[in-house]
């Protein structure tokens, strides 16, 4: 009873929607033989006319165009014919089906539609468009027959093909050029051997987490900031902004009353007015004034019970020991010169330009030269009252001589 009422039995005598509409087709294409039918779906299967882009019609020169009509001219010829050969071959399998005659069983309770053989729909491949890249336009294909192809004559497009092959080839070679990678050998390892290399991977994590924490520990005590503590003398220079309380300058002003045709006692009178009237407003303006000052500071500070430095001890730490500074001159900023010292001449009294190198004496022309020569070989003579030379050695050689005749004379 199960085998009689199965669906595969019964599968012959169902009527579906799907068989009556493939028989009312059947019919009429018995009915009109010749007349085309189209094929809803085919649109979906079909390529979309070609159409120029805006750039190329813009920029391209008048041959290219040229070029681009026989190519549309070529292109359409082609879907001419592969259009004439879908409607053979559709007139073709309309004619077989028409031959055939659609079987009807009227012994069956329902009538059923058998189709001997069905239509089927040879698949196309389209692939629409223009290859930019290398100029290559590819038209229709049916399953079984070959690829047509058609390419660019441009010379530019070929040229770009030419360097896409040369650059794929390229890349060929060197991905044939890299060597294999050698499959290393899986190793299976027991469970003794796991467990110690486990272990010996632990110890190796904790011996370098010990490290890394010891380093990080030197790292922190390296950037800890430490004050250091100095011992003994220490000079220290030390600059600050200081508020500076400064006195104004008073302002003078002239108090003697204008001359006017006013008597003498009234005038008198009035001005020592105004003299007691302008020295109470004068008072009140005198007022203190504050102002921003930068100061530097150099300390000496020394240990508890360390005696205070003197003077050449203190610019010794200073500035070296490069110097006596006890007979260096110090100019305080009161008096101190606003240019180098001047050099006089000691002969002549004049500005001294030169320096003896033999006495280190500053002179001024050629005479002080000659004296300061004869005063370096000991030609004048010192005179320890006076506290400098006098007279030369000639000359006191020749005052016996003229001093005897005026004495003979005088004794005569």
């Amino acid at each position: 009873m199960a085998d009689e009422d199965s669906l595969v039995l019964r599968r012959s005598r169902r009527s579906t929607a799907g068989n009556r509409m493939e028989a009312a087709l059947a019919e009429m294409a018995a009915l009109h033989p010749e007349q085309e039918m189209e094929v809803d779906d085919d649109k979906d299967f079909l390529a979309p006319a070609d159409e120029g882009e805006v750039f190329d019609s813009d920029f391209q020169s008048t041959d290219e165009e040229a070029d681009q009509e026989d190519e549309f001219a070529a292109e359409k010829e082609l879907a001419a014919e592969e259009k004439q050969a879908r409607k053979s071959s559709r007139r073709q399998s309309l004619r077989t089906t028409e031959a055939r005659s659609v079987a009807i069983q009227p012994s069956s309770k329902t009538s059923a539609i058998v189709l001997p053989l069905q239509r089927r729909r040879k698949w196309r491949k389209v692939d629409a468009g223009q290859l930019r890249d290398s100029g290559t336009r590819i038209s229709l294909r049916e399953r079984g027959k070959a690829v047509v192809k058609r390419k660019s004559q441009r010379k530019s497009t070929v040229l770009s093909s030419q360097i896409l092959h040369l650059r794929l080839k390229d890349a060929e070679e060197r991905r044939a050029a890299v060597p294999k990678r050698s499959k290393e050998a899986s190793v299976s390892y027991s469970q003794a051997e796991l467990l110690a290399r486990a272990l010996d991977n632990e110890e190796g994590n904790i011996v370098s987490h010990r490290n890394y924490l010891e380093e990080e520990e030197e790292k922190r005590k390296r950037a800890r900031v430490v004050k250091r503590k100095l011992t003994g003398p220490v000079l220290s220079w030390v600059s600050r902004i200081e508020d500076e309380t400064v006195q104004p300058e008073p302002a003078t002003s002239d108090l003697v009353p204008p001359y006017g045709s006013a008597p003498l006692p009234s005038s008198y009178f009035a001005s020592s007015a105004t003299l007691q009237a302008l020295s109470q407003p004068q008072a009140r303006l005198q007022t203190t004034k504050v102002e921003r000052v930068v100061k530097n500071y150099l300390t000496h500070k020394a240990d508890e019970g360390m005696p205070r430095p003197g003077w050449s001890e203190s610019m010794k730490a200073i500035f070296g020991d490069h110097a006596d500074w006890n007979e260096v001159r110090v100019y305080v900023g009161k008096h101190r010169p606003l240019s180098r010292p001047i050099r006089k001449c000691s002969v002549t009294g004049r500005m001294a330009i030169y320096l003896d190198p033999r006495s280190g004496v500053p002179f001024a022309d050629v005479d002080a030269y000659r004296v300061l020569s004869r005063l370096v070989t000991h030609e004048y003579i010192w005179n320890d009252g006076l506290r400098c030379y006098t007279a030369d050695e000639k000359a006191v050689q020749l005052e016996p001589e003229l001093d005897d005749p005026t004495d003979g004379g005088q004794q005569d």
